[in-house]
């Protein structure tokens, strides 16, 4: 099985007030990336519940009391696909 792109993806504003995120065509990645895009609200679904149990126990710092780099990694990811910075 191919692997998705690894490039960045970008949302494209079209004139109707639409957004557009890529085309899916026959194509090296084409069918990896299907699928990415597909379990994206389910990924986002998970993250966003592992980021809220890290909180809730306060596994979201570590020793030196400061954040995981993972968890500012996730919560930066949340923040970009909700667009809530």
């Amino acid at each position: 099985m191919r692997e998705p792109t690894t490039s960045c993806w970008t949302v494209w504003p079209k004139a109707d007030d639409t957004k557009r995120i890529c085309s899916i065509t026959d194509g090296t990645h084409a069918v990896a990336n299907a699928r990415l895009i597909a379990a994206a609200p389910e990924m986002l679904d998970a993250l966003q519940q592992l980021v809220a149990n890290m909180e809730d126990g306060e596994t979201a710092l570590n020793q030196d009391g400061k954040p995981f780099a993972d968890y500012a990694a996730a919560k930066a990811a949340i923040a970009k696909a909700t667009a809530n910075p």
